[in-house]
C-alpha cells in the first residue's frame, strides 16, 4: 500500500468521486448535482488552503484503494473557509441552512492530526486497509509531536463508527449530527 499526493495522481475525477463519498451528506446540502460538486472537488485538490488540498491516494498494485485526507487540527476552520469558497458558488444554499449544517459539527479542541476524510472503495472494503492507514497516521502523528488523532463522523454512518472503534477510536461526545472521534496514542 502506497500514500501518493493526490496532485501526483492522474484520475482527479475518479479521486474527486471518492473524496464526494466520504462526505456526501455535507455536500449535499448545497443543493448541487453530483457531477458539478465533483467538479468542483477536482479544483480544489489544486488549491492548497483547502481540505480536499491534503487528500491522499491509497494505490496497491496500481488499483486506486481510496484516499486520505488529514492535517493538523488547527487549520481545520482555515481550511474549510477556502473550501467553501468553490461549493457556494452557483449553490442554492442559505445561510440558515449552513448555521443548522454548522452547528451540528462540534468544535475538536485537542491538539492532534485531523482525518478530514476516509474513503476505501466498496470492491476494497474489509480486506484490512482501513488498519493500514491508521498505523500509517500513528506513526506521522507522533512524527508531528501529536499524540491524538481526531476526526469526525456522521451520527448514522454506523459502519465508519464500528471500524474507527475496531481501530482503537472512542467517541468523545453525543447529541450532536457529527460526533468526535479521537485515538490517544
Amino acid at each position: 500500500m502506497i500514500l501518493k499526493s493526490v496532485n501526483s495522481y492522474d484520475n482527479l475525477t475518479e479521486v474527486s468521486k471518492l473524496i464526494y463519498l466520504a462526505n456526501a451528506e455535507f455536500y449535499d446540502i448545497f443543493g448541487k448535482d453530483k457531477d458539478n460538486i465533483i467538479n468542483d472537488l477536482s479544483l480544489m485538490v489544486k488549491d492548497e488552503r483547502t481540505e480536499e488540498y491534503n487528500t491522499h491516494v491509497i494505490v496497491d498494485n496500481d488499483n486506486l484503494i481510496g484516499i486520505i485526507s488529514f492535517y493538523n487540527s488547527d487549520e481545520i476552520y482555515y481550511r474549510q473557509i477556502f473550501s467553501l469558497n468553490y461549493l457556494i458558488l452557483e449553490s442554492n444554499l442559505n445561510k440558515e441552512t449552513l448555521n443548522k449544517f454548522s452547528k451540528s459539527v462540534p468544535k475538536i479542541e485537542d491538539p492532534s492530526i485531523y482525518i478530514s476524510r476516509v474513503t476505501i472503495s466498496e470492491k476494497f472494503r474489509s480486506k484490512g486497509y482501513l488498519k493500514k492507514i491508521i498505523d500509517y497516521l500513528m506513526d506521522y502523528t507522533i512524527r508531528s509531536d501529536r499524540n491524538i488523532i481526531s476526526l469526525h463522523v456522521y451520527y448514522k454512518n454506523e459502519r465508519a463508527i464500528s471500524a474507527y472503534k475496531k481501530n482503537g477510536f472512542k467517541v468523545i461526545n453525543e447529541n450532536c449530527n457529527y460526533l468526535i472521534m479521537e485515538k490517544e496514542l
